[in-house]
C-alpha cells in the first residue's frame, strides 16, 4: 500500500512536469526573436514625448568614455535597433546618435582648431585691411577719435565675454552629463542671464561711460563731433553682441565649429562691406560705417537664432528654468571677471592712458598695432576654444583618464602651433605693421 502511493506520487508529479515543461529551445531561437525586435517599420509616427522624455535630436550622443569602452558591443547593438526599427540614422546622419570614445576626442578636437585657425586667418587679414581702409577714408586725426571713443565703448561692455564664458561653461557640463532637456534648461538660464546683464551694461554705458567719453577724453572739434554718433552705435552693437551670447555659446559647447568658423567668415566679409559703403559717401563716413557695424551685428544675431533653432531646436528652446541654474552661471559670473577686467585693462585701458598723455592721434597708432598682438594671441586661443568643450565634458562624467590624456595632447599641440605660427608673427612684425 505504501509503495502503491510512493508509485502514485511520483507518476502525478511526472504528470504535472510534462504538463509545465518548456519546449526544447534551439540555439537560432534567439537570434529569431532579436529579429522580430529589430523589424523594420515598428515606430510610431504619431508618438510623443512625455514629460519626462527627451527625442534623439541632431547632435545627440551616447558617449563611450574610459571604463565605459566595454558596452561598445551594447551601443552597437541599440544603434542597429534605432537604424532599423525606428529609422533613425547614427554616426553622422543628421538625425541621429553619435558614438564615440575620448580617443576620437582628439581628431575632432583638431579638425575644430584647424577650422578655427582658418577662421581666425581670415579675420585677421580682413581686420588689418579694415584698418588700413579705414585709416585712409578717414584720416588718423578721425580715425584716432574713432578708437578712442570705441575704447571708452569696449571698457564699459567687457562683461559680455564673462556673460559668455559662463554660459558655455554650464553648456558643455550639461551636454555631457545631461540630456537635451537638461541643455535647453541651462540654455534658457543663459539667455535670462544675458538679457539682464544687457540691461545693466546699457544703464552703465548711457550714464557713466557717456560722462567719462564727453569730459575725460582728449578730442578736437573734429574729433568731439564724431562723440555721440560712434558712442550710440558702438553701444547699440554691442548690445546685440551681449544678446547673441548664448548662442554662440551653444554652438561652440556642442562643437559646432565648422558653422562657427564659417559665419566668422561671413563676418570679415561684411566687415569689408561696411568699409565700401562708408568710403562710397563723401561726408559722415565714420557715422554710415558705426550704422552698418550695428546692422551686421543685428545679421550675426539672425544667424545664430536661425542656426540654433534649425539645428539643435531641442537643445535652443526656451523652458522654465531652475534658481540653481542661474546662481550657478552667475557665481561662475564673478569668479571670472578679475581675468577679464585684467585683459580690459591690458588692452582698451592702454588706449585711454594713451589718449589722456598725448591725444587721440596715439590712439589711431595703438589699435592698428595690437591688431598684430590679437592675432598671436587668437591662433593658439583657437586651439583653446576648440579642447574647452571636451575638456569639461570629460571633467562632468569624473574620467580623470580623458582629463589627463587631453591636457597633455593640448599641450604639446599648443606648443607646436606657437613655434609654427606666432614666432614668425613675432620676427615679421615690423613688415606687417607697414
Amino acid at each position: 500500500m505504501k509503495k502503491t502511493l510512493i508509485s502514485l506520487l511520483v507518476v502525478l508529479f511526472a504528470l504535472v512536469i510534462r504538463a509545465f515543461e518548456l519546449p526544447l529551445e534551439k540555439p537560432y531561437d534567439f537570434r529569431k526573436r532579436l529579429e522580430v525586435v529589430h523589424a523594420a517599420d515598428r515606430r510610431d509616427p504619431a508618438a510623443k514625448c512625455a514629460a519626462d522624455e527627451f527625442a534623439f535630436a541632431d547632435g545627440a550622443r551616447i558617449a563611450l568614455v574610459g571604463k565605459a569602452a566595454s558596452a561598445v558591443d551594447v551601443a552597437r547593438d541599440f544603434e542597429d535597433y534605432l537604424r532599423v526599427s525606428m529609422d533613425v540614422e547614427a554616426a553622422n546622419g543628421t538625425f541621429g546618435i553619435i558614438f564615440r570614445t575620448m580617443q576620437t576626442d582628439r581628431v575632432r578636437i583638431v579638425k575644430n582648431a584647424g577650422w578655427l585657425v582658418a577662421r581666425l586667418g581670415v579675420s585677421t587679414l580682413s581686420d588689418l585691411l579694415v584698418v588700413r581702409l579705414l585709416v585712409g577714408g578717414f584720416g588718423v586725426a578721425r580715425f584716432g577719435a574713432y578708437a578712442a571713443i570705441l575704447s571708452v565703448v569696449s571698457f564699459v561692455f567687457f562683461l559680455r565675454w564673462a556673460v559668455e564664458l559662463a554660459i558655455r561653461r554650464f553648456l558643455s557640463v550639461a551636454c555631457g552629463r545631461g540630456g537635451p532637456a537638461d541643455v535647453a534648461r541651462i540654455f534658457s538660464a543663459g539667455c535670462a542671464f544675458s538679457a539682464f546683464a544687457c540691461a545693466v551694461l546699457l544703464l552703465g554705458a548711457e550714464t557713466g561711460g557717456l560722462y567719462f567719453a564727453d569730459t575725460r577724453l582728449v578730442l578736437d572739434a573734429d574729433g568731439r563731433s564724431l562723440l555721440a554718433p560712434v558712442f550710440q552705435l558702438g553701444v547699440a552693437a554691442l548690445a546685440v553682441e551681449t544678446l547673441r551670447m548664448p548662442f554662440e555659446a551653444l554652438i561652440i559647447a556642442s562643437e559646432r565649429m565648422v558653422f562657427f568658423a564659417k559665419v566668422s567668415v561671413a563676418s570679415a566679409l561684411m566687415g569689408l562691406l561696411s568699409v565700401g559703403a562708408a568710403l562710397l559717401v563723401r561726408d559722415g563716413r565714420v557715422e554710415v560705417f558705426m550704422a552698418c557695424c550695428l546692422g551686421q551685428a543685428i545679421v550675426l544675431l539672425a544667424f545664430y537664432w536661425g542656426f540654433c533653432r534649425s539645428r539643435l531646436p531641442d537643445l535652443a528652446r526656451f523652458v522654465m528654468f531652475r534658481r540653481e541654474d542661474l546662481a550657478g552661471i552667475v557665481r561662475f559670473f564673478l569668479k571670472s571677471l578679475p581675468s577679464d577686467l585684467a585683459n580690459v585693462l591690458k588692452n582698451d585701458g592702454v588706449g585711454l592712458v594713451l589718449n589722456a598723455l598725448a591725444g587721440s592721434r596715439y590712439n589711431a597708432t595703438y589699435r592698428m598695432s595690437s591688431r598684430v598682438g590679437t592675432s598671436v594671441y587668437g591662433i593658439v586661443g583657437s586651439f583653446q576654444q576648440a579642447y574647452f568643450p571636451a575638456l569639461v565634458k570629460a571633467w562632468s562624467v569624473g574620467d580623470r583618464g580623458a582629463i589627463r590624456s587631453l591636457l597633455l595632447f593640448t599641450l604639446r599641440v599648443s606648443a607646436t602651433m606657437s613655434g609654427v605660427f606666432v614666432l614668425p608673427l613675432l620676427v615679421a612684425t615690423g613688415p606687417i605693421l607697414s
